[in-house]
């Protein structure tokens, strides 16, 4: 058995991929220089469910549900709220929250060495592939409570003066910065500090920050898609430039106190300043880390 994740540019040349299963856990925007309108980039990436034997949608994106689909295809849900019989989700017992398949218990959320609601998404998803695919549970859930998260994916750097950092480089999405910045949110009783900019995938930002409406948040900006991103930054936020990502940090120690967030979760690409993603979290690690030696605790993943 093989496991692959395919890009969007890679399904354009795909026809009838026949997988066991198939699945999409989002769809935001990005790439629409190469797909051009929404619409298309949602039929290219909905080609991996051509042919599959078993279809996994994310019940809470809407754009992911299949649009067509035979009726010999199994077709299942994933979401964090509580499933449907037979479907994946979240549930509540006792006070305790559990990854649950219909009503059967697989795992305490508490179990979890990952934090963020974007994290549970993401293993709810992980843990309905596998089942439909016919991996045992148990192997899966023991591999879950090992897991410590990859670098540059709200990879956390330190805890400096009560403040946590943590570098998501990764996300050169909205999709990806929304779901990091919200779930940094419920993890905290401070603001989250994010880092934004650099090389953008679009033109309006609107949505970005229509999503994070009741999140308490500061903004930083950097690169070269900063004075776009500005303009669609609401009036009540506080905004911060910064020419390079260096002072972008030290910006960001100037305006955060105890118990807040600072962010690195830029919804942009990072050539305009960087040779990749891994070079501008490596760097955003580097100045956290040079801000001072008095760490009350580092944790790197």
């Amino acid at each position: 058995a093989y496991i692959l994740e395919l890009s969007s540019f890679q399904l354009e040349y795909c026809s009838n991929l026949g997988a066991k299963v198939a699945a999409i856990l989002n769809i935001s925007n990005d790439h629409l220089d190469r797909h051009h309108s929404m619409d298309n980039y949602q039929r290219i990436k909905q080609r991996i469910y051509q042919g599959a034997e078993s279809i996994i949608f994310n019940r809470h994106d809407p754009l992911t549900r299949p649009v067509h689909s035979s009726s010999l295809t199994s077709l299942k849900s994933f979401g964090i709220d509580s499933p449907k019989a037979g479907h994946y989700g979240v549930v509540e017992v006792d006070g305790k929250q559990f990854i649950s398949r219909g009503s059967d218990l697989l795992l305490a959320v508490e179990e979890i060495p990952l934090q963020g609601e974007h994290n549970l998404m993401n293993i709810v998803a992980a843990i309905a592939i596998g089942d439909m695919a016919n991996i045992p549970v148990n192997a899966m859930v023991s591999a879950i409570k090992g897991f410590n998260g990859l670098p540059h994916r709200c990879e956390r750097v330190a805890v400096i003066a009560g403040v946590t950092y943590y570098n998501d480089s990764k996300a050169t999405n909205e999709g990806a910065t929304v779901s990091a910045v919200r779930s940094m949110s419920k993890i905290t009783n401070g603001a989250v500090v994010v880092i934004l900019g650099g090389r953008a995938k679009q033109d309006d930002f609107s949505s970005l920050f229509g999503q994070l409406q009741g999140v308490r948040y500061k903004v930083i900006l950097i690169g070269e898609s900063a004075e776009l991103i500005k303009s669609f930054v609401p009036e009540d936020i506080t905004v911060v430039f910064a020419d390079s990502l260096t002072s972008a940090v030290e910006q960001a120690k100037a305006i955060s106190i105890a118990e807040d967030i600072v962010l690195l979760s830029p919804a942009c690409a990072s050539f305009d300043m960087f040779d990749n993603f891994e070079q501008r979290g490596d760097i955003f690690k580097q100045s956290v880390l040079n801000l001072t030696s008095g760490i009350d605790d580092k944790e790197s993943h």
